[in-house]
């Protein structure tokens, strides 16, 4: 593949052809887009970046963030063993047997996702999108799936639309299995959103791994009740 490059040849505009190799300019496109994420999840943050360049001297990327100093009332049980996250106790014991379908179209939020249910004891199923994720729920047995966790974003069919879907089975067992949204949209309209579709519960990202397993024992206990 090529491209064509301008360039200035004594005093007048040229147009140079570069020939290219496709993967390098992908690679290009790619940190692009990386770098536009990184900048938005920032300015969510509301921190500022800022990149300092030079000929010959390099660059320098400075990037300044807010956080809240922690207080005494923060740090109550840390190195202790008695901090109120027990995400440790849960493990392997109380989510044993338990299997969820886990719904996402980004590879490296399932991953870590399936990493921490794994490691707590779970049977974690995937699907890339909600689509998917109706054929698998349909598909399966009543009770097969203890919850699903549904991304919300995501191509074919969204996390509402997979919800309301799912919502509408002939099959009420299919029909009222737990579903927890997962998003990275975190503001109280969200969680109504998540609410109004049929969701039990909102968790948010980057995901607190504490409140993802307190949510699921509370969830889960629910529906054995």
């Amino acid at each position: 593949m090529s491209i064509f490059r301008e360039r200035i040849e004594s005093g007048r505009l040229e147009l140079e052809y570069v020939p290219v190799d496709i993967r390098d300019l992908f690679d290009g496109i790619r940190d692009l887009f990386s770098g536009l994420m990184e900048e938005k999840t920032i300015d969510l943050m509301g921190g500022t970046i800022d990149v300092l360049t030079a000929p010959g001297s390099g660059t320098t990327i400075v990037i300044r963030l807010k956080f809240r100093l922690a207080e005494e009332k923060d740090l109550d049980g840390i190195g202790t063993g008695n901090a109120d996250d027990k995400s440790e106790d849960m493990r392997d014991t109380e989510f044993s047997g338990k299997r969820v379908l886990l719904v996402e179209d980004n590879l490296i939020n399932m991953e870590i996702a399936n990493m921490i249910l794994t490691q707590s004891g779970f049977t974690v199923e995937t699907a890339e999108n909600g689509k998917i994720a109706v054929d698998m729920v349909f598909s399966s047995e009543p009770g097969y799936y203890d919850a699903v966790l549904m991304d919300i974003q995501m191509p074919e069919m969204d996390g509402y639309e997979a919800t309301r879907a799912i919502r509408s089975l002939e099959d009420r067992r299919l029909a009222s299995i737990p579903i927890l949204a997962m998003s990275a949209n975190a503001f109280k309209e969200d969680e109504l959103a998540a609410e109004e579709a049929g969701m039990q519960a909102h968790i948010a990202k980057p995901i607190d791994v504490g409140l993802l397993l307190r949510t699921l024992k509370e969830v889960l206990s629910k529906r054995e009740e």
